[in-house]
């Protein structure tokens, strides 16, 4: 959902503005300073996006005072807090609500808050999907649909990518057309993990990461991948650090420990590279979270098949 209110805030734009995203859950590069104070030899436009920027230690919002005094035209800063809603509002750090330039962007309105998708907000966007494609709902359709897509604006898009091939402009959306729409149970990583293990479940394991799409959109991978290195780590203190530190039912304590053993140090520290590899590459740009994904799960063929 950032993303797409990034894509229709410099859609409406010209000339076109360049894009420079960086994170703000990892230390900044110097570049990210270069890029919102001085302008490209070439004065070409460009907006200098920071995501997760919640995450941010409390001194960074005061060095932002001088970068953001006046204004430059060719330059437009996308600031993007996302963290956890309180009581339905966004948690704003105290050091920005306390910054002069947060008081002038909620003046002029250059605040957008959403959050995320409800069964509220999704019902609204269906019905916006609908009317900006001409098309309509068949009786409870709307309601069998709602139901059906999952709490996730980028499987959503996927979802309905799929309905705009199938329904002709103009028309209605109709119960027959429901069959279209994937299953999006949440995907267990130790169930991800052990999969790998048995050679035969691999058409599954790849039907689950393409066919249902089931982690695409960074907003869905990157919790995955913190998981799947918890479970990693959880596994190496059963077998190699403290197990006592691990508190897990007997019967799944067993399993993990039966997997560490298979995989031994090297493998748990392979599954961390992984993570940290899909991550970074998303990050960077270098990958899309479905490549991102589809990389991870080839090397984690590549390390059970080692040892089969």
């Amino acid at each position: 959902m950032v993303r797409e209110k990034a894509d229709s805030l410099l859609a409406g734009v010209s000339p076109v503005f360049g894009r420079r995203v960086y994170w703000g859950d990892e230390e900044l590069a110097p570049g990210f300073w270069e890029d919102l104070t001085v302008q490209s030899l070439m004065a070409e436009p460009k907006a200098v996006v920071l995501r997760r920027a919640h995450a941010c230690p409390g001194e960074f919002w005061g060095k932002l005072a001088g970068p953001l005094r006046g204004f430059n035209s060719l330059i437009w800063p996308i600031f993007c807090l996302e963290g956890s809603l309180e009581r339905k509002k966004s948690a704003v750090p105290k050091e920005l609500a306390a910054a002069p330039f947060w008081k002038v962007a909620k003046q002029k309105g250059w605040v957008w808050e959403s959050e995320g998708l409800t069964p509220e907000t999704l019902r609204a966007c269906l019905i916006d999907w609908a009317g900006g494609r001409g098309l309509s709902f068949a009786p409870r359709v709307l309601d069998e649909l709602s139901a059906a897509l999952p709490m996730d604006f980028a499987l959503t898009r996927r979802e309905l990518e799929k309905l705009e091939l199938a329904v002709a402009p103009g028309s209605q959306v109709t119960r027959e057309h429901l069959s279209l729409v994937g299953s999006h149970a949440a995907m267990d990583p130790f169930a991800f993990l052990r999969s790998f293990a048995n050679p035969k479940a691999a058409f599954e394991v790849w039907r689950k990461i393409i066919d249902d799409q089931l982690l695409t959109g960074d907003g869905a991978i990157f919790p995955f991948l913190g998981l799947l290195a918890s479970d990693a780590r959880q596994m190496w203190n059963l077998v190699y650090g403290d197990p006592d530190s691990v508190r897990l039912s007997p019967y799944v304590a067993k399993n993990k420990a039966e997997l560490a053993r298979r995989l031994g140090s090297k493998g748990l520290e392979r599954i961390w590279e992984l993570c940290f590899e899909a991550e970074t590459g998303i990050k960077t740009g270098r990958r899309d979270p479905d490549q991102a994904m589809e990389i991870l799960a080839a090397g984690l063929f590549a390390l059970f098949g080692r040892r089969a």
